[in-house]
């Protein structure tokens, strides 16, 4: 045993529960981007519970945080319709810190999207990095997100790429 697991024992008790935990979670809000790389919906839907609260206040979408079903935000302008219109959709998450207390979490991690739109004049991608925040409980089914919140911190390339997928055609 290394010095380290030795002292996550002493001062964590179960280390291997903890790791377990903890990966669960992660796990379940990295399932969300991961999900919508992939366009898939049904996955994207196990994530949550029935409803949630979602807050856009810092990033591209404005607004502040607001509860919502989980399936009227599946299909607002913000999820489906949007993602469905980028043939390319990549997200990275690292620097997950994770704090967990009984059947509750909250969770940051960093994180770097990319979208690509082949001929959008101006150039064919935008990329976006910022921060993420979630608040979760453990269901029966597992580790569920309540609270989504993403704050854009930097982007660069063809903003037109993002803005020209939110109108309606």
């Amino acid at each position: 045993m290394c010095i380290r697991d030795r002292y996550q024992r002493r001062v964590h008790g179960d280390i291997k529960m903890i790791k377990d935990e903890r990966q669960d979670i992660i796990y379940a809000y990295q399932n969300i981007l991961i999900s919508l790389n992939e366009k898939n919906w049904a996955k994207w839907r196990e994530s949550f519970l029935d409803e949630l609260e979602i807050d856009y206040s810092s990033s591209l979408f404005g607004g502040s945080r607001t509860k919502i079903k989980t399936n009227d935000w599946l299909e607002s302008k913000l999820v489906k319709p949007l993602y469905e219109k980028f043939p390319i959709v990549m997200h990275f998450l690292t620097n997950h810190v994770v704090k967990i207390k009984d059947d509750k979490a909250e969770a940051t991690c960093y994180g770097e999207c990319l979208l690509a739109s082949p001929g959008t004049p101006g150039g064919e991608t935008l990329k976006m990095y910022g921060k993420y925040n979630f608040e979760l409980v453990k269901s029966p089914t597992g580790w569920k997100v309540t609270y989504f919140k993403v704050a854009v911190l930097h982007q660069e390339g063809n903003k037109a790429v993002f803005t020209n997928a939110l109108k309606p055609q």
